[in-house]
C-alpha cells in the first residue's frame, strides 16, 4: 500500500474500504511480475539446456581422449616390441632418415654418401646395414628419396676415401 500511495499520490484505504484504483494497480503489478517471471523463466531454462549441452559435449571430448590414451597404452608394448624386432613404419623410418640426413656433417652439395647416412642412422635404430639399405631401397622405389652416384658438377664422380659411393638426396 505504502508503495502505491507513493507512485500514484493516491489513498489505497478510503473510509475502511480498499479501493478501486488500488485493486487495478494490484493487478497491474502482479501481471507485470508473472511476465517478468516468465521471461526470465524462459531465460534461464534457455541457458540450462545451453549449459548441458554444452556440457554433454565437453564428455564426449573427454571420452573420445580416454579412448584414444586406451589405444595408446594397449599400443605401446607393441610399438615396443616392433622397435626390438627391428619393425618400425615407413614414416617413422623417413623421419629418422631426414634428422640423419641434416645432421650429416660430409654433404657435397645436397648429396650424402649412404656410408655415412647408415652410420647416422645407426645411431638413431640399432639395424644392421643390410636392413637401413633395404629400408633405403623401398624408399627408393616408393619415390620418396633419390639414390644416384655423386658427381661433381662438371660430371666426375665424387670419390671419398678412394672410393666411389652411391650418394642419397632427399627429394
Amino acid at each position: 500500500m505504502v508503495i502505491f500511495e507513493a507512485e500514484t499520490s493516491k489513498n489505497a484505504i478510503w473510509r475502511g474500504k480498499i479501493t478501486k484504483g488500488f485493486l487495478d494497480w494490484k493487478k497491474k503489478q502482479t501481471k507485470k511480475k508473472s511476465v517478468k517471471t516468465s521471461t526470465i523463466q524462459k531465460i534461464s531454462d534457455s541457458i540450462i539446456i545451453e549449459i548441458q549441452s554444452n556440457i554433454q559435449e565437453i564428455f564426449s571430448k573427454l571420452d573420445n581422449f580416454e579412448y584414444r590414451l586406451r589405444n595408446l597404452e594397449i599400443k605401446k608394448p607393441v610399438l615396443e616390441k616392433e622397435k626390438k624386432l627391428g619393425k618400425i613404419s615407413d614414416e617413422h623410418f623417413f623421419r629418422i632418415l631426414k634428422t640423419a640426413y641434416n645432421s650429416s656433417e660430409n654433404k657435397f652439395g645436397d648429396f650424402v654418401s649412404v656410408s655415412a647416412l647408415t652410420d647416422k642412422i645407426k645411431e638413431f635404430i640399432p639395424w644392421t646395414t643390410d636392413k637401413i639399405h633395404s629400408e633405403l631401397y623401398k624408399l627408393f622405389m616408393n619415390y620418396k628419396i633419390d639414390l644416384q652416384p655423386g658427381k661433381y658438377v662438371d660430371g666426375t664422380p665424387l670419390i671419398q676415401d678412394g672410393k666411389t659411393y652411391v650418394w642419397f638426396k632427399l627429394k
